[in-house]
Protein backbone atom coordinates (compact mmCIF):
# COMPACT_ATOMS: atom_id res chain seq x y z
CA UNK A 1 0.00 0.00 0.00
CA UNK A 2 1.54 3.31 -0.95
CA UNK A 3 0.68 6.90 -1.60
CA UNK A 4 2.96 9.14 -3.59
CA UNK A 5 5.60 6.42 -3.64
CA UNK A 6 5.63 6.02 0.16
CA UNK A 7 4.67 2.82 1.94
CA UNK A 8 2.32 2.87 4.89
CA UNK A 9 5.29 2.17 7.17
CA UNK A 10 7.15 5.17 5.73
CA UNK A 11 4.11 7.40 6.21
CA UNK A 12 3.79 6.32 9.86
CA UNK A 13 7.52 6.88 10.44
CA UNK A 14 7.31 10.37 8.89
CA UNK A 15 4.36 11.25 11.14
CA UNK A 16 6.28 9.94 14.16
CA UNK A 17 9.18 12.26 13.34
CA UNK A 18 6.88 15.27 12.93
CA UNK A 19 4.70 14.74 16.02
CA UNK A 20 6.12 11.89 18.12
CA UNK A 21 3.88 12.33 21.17
CA UNK A 22 0.65 13.23 19.34
CA UNK A 23 -2.15 10.64 19.41
CA UNK A 24 -2.10 8.41 16.34
CA UNK A 25 -4.70 5.82 17.30
CA UNK A 26 -7.53 6.19 19.79
CA UNK A 27 -9.81 3.25 20.57
CA UNK A 28 -12.01 3.81 23.58
CA UNK A 29 -9.67 4.57 26.46
CA UNK A 30 -6.62 3.13 24.71
CA UNK A 31 -4.26 5.47 22.88
CA UNK A 32 -1.05 5.09 20.90
CA UNK A 33 1.26 7.97 20.06
CA UNK A 34 2.89 8.14 16.64
CA UNK A 35 6.13 6.87 18.21
CA UNK A 36 4.33 3.89 19.75
CA UNK A 37 2.50 3.14 16.49
CA UNK A 38 5.79 3.26 14.58
CA UNK A 39 7.26 0.72 17.00
CA UNK A 40 4.21 -1.54 16.59
CA UNK A 41 4.51 -1.36 12.78
CA UNK A 42 8.19 -2.35 13.06
CA UNK A 43 7.34 -5.32 15.32
CA UNK A 44 4.58 -6.49 12.97
CA UNK A 45 6.87 -6.23 9.95
CA UNK A 46 9.59 -8.20 11.73
CA UNK A 47 7.12 -10.90 12.73
CA UNK A 48 5.79 -11.07 9.18
CA UNK A 49 9.29 -11.47 7.76
CA UNK A 50 9.95 -14.24 10.27
CA UNK A 51 7.00 -16.31 9.05
CA UNK A 52 8.18 -16.29 5.44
Amino acid sequence: MSQGGMSLAALVRAAARRRPEAPAVVAGDQRLTWTELDAEVDRAAAASRGTG
